[in-house]
């Protein structure tokens, strides 16, 4: 006969105010891991573009291989603009007959500034600001019409 499958969980013991402090930390420590540099992540992009490339100092890269490489620069957090900006400077490089090496993932790195931290969101206070005037501006435009002034 066989056992019946039981779960069991770990959980936090002691005086609420430890085990609030003990995953307030652990919560901090989980966003300190999960946050990478956007130089690193860069860095990260472009030693998988100089991976990708094909043909030697051609440089060359498929259709399906820009397709792979784009999405993953999207799960890094990197602009489109900003990946193909460093496949451009890769195959540069390597068309002008400079190694993939670290001097070339530090050159993408340098050249390549997104105007936003990796992994952040654009900010929103511009385009909420707007839709809130235009509603207001909708809002008092109806009273004046129902009011006829």
């Amino acid at each position: 006969m066989t056992q019946p499958l039981t779960i069991q969980t770990l959980r936090l013991t002691g005086d609420d105010e430890g085990v609030d402090r003990a995953r307030r930390a652990i919560a901090d420590a989980n966003r300190r891991a999960a946050a990478l540099d956007s130089a690193e992540a860069h860095r990260l992009f472009a030693l998988r573009v100089g991976q990708a490339l094909d043909g030697g100092r051609a440089a060359v890269l498929t259709p399906e291989n820009r397709r792979r490489l784009l999405a993953t620069a999207q799960r890094l957090g990197l602009r489109p603009f900003d990946a193909n900006l460093a496949i451009a400077v890769m195959q540069d490089g390597v068309r002008r007959g400079e190694p993939v090496g670290d001097d070339a993932l530090t050159r993408v790195a340098a050249r390549v500034r997104p105007n936003r931290a990796v992994g952040g969101g654009a900010s929103l206070v511009g385009p909420i600001l707007a839709a809130l005037a235009v509603s207001l501006g909708a809002i008092l435009a109806l009273i004046a019409w129902l009011t006829g002034e």
